[in-house]
């Protein structure tokens, strides 16, 4: 369940963050086929991603109705399914909601993380 940080409960604040009116969403690219159930906005906004008892700092790279994909500059060890918590700043507030890892990949500067609601 997504949370502000004072506490109250609310969707994802996409309606503050993207217009699909007035926006093109991330592009399939090479597929012809579109695997998401909703459509992924292009964004970049600090955060920090919590798993077990570990914090690492985080960028929100793109964001949508079913998922957020981060890149931390961390080695971030993670397995598919695991439950982590995203906290994203907003600038006048702080969103956070628990998300399932899909997946996470290790590069030389850190790990891109692809997850889901």
């Amino acid at each position: 369940m997504a949370t502000e940080e004072n506490g109250r409960s609310n969707k994802p604040p996409l309606g503050e963050l993207v217009n699909p009116d007035l926006e093109v969403p991330i592009s399939k690219g090479k597929h012809s086929h579109e695997r998401r159930k909703s459509y992924r906005f292009t964004r970049s906004l600090s955060g920090k991603i919590t798993t077990g008892d570990k914090e690492h700092p985080v960028t929100c790279l793109n964001i949508g109705y079913g998922g957020i994909h981060v890149f931390s500059p961390d080695d971030v060890q993670l397995d598919s399914g695991e439950s982590v918590e995203v906290e994203v700043d907003l600038g006048t507030r702080t969103y956070k909601d628990h998300y399932s890892v899909c997946s996470s990949s290790h590069t030389d500067s850190g790990t891109d993380i692809h997850l889901r609601l």
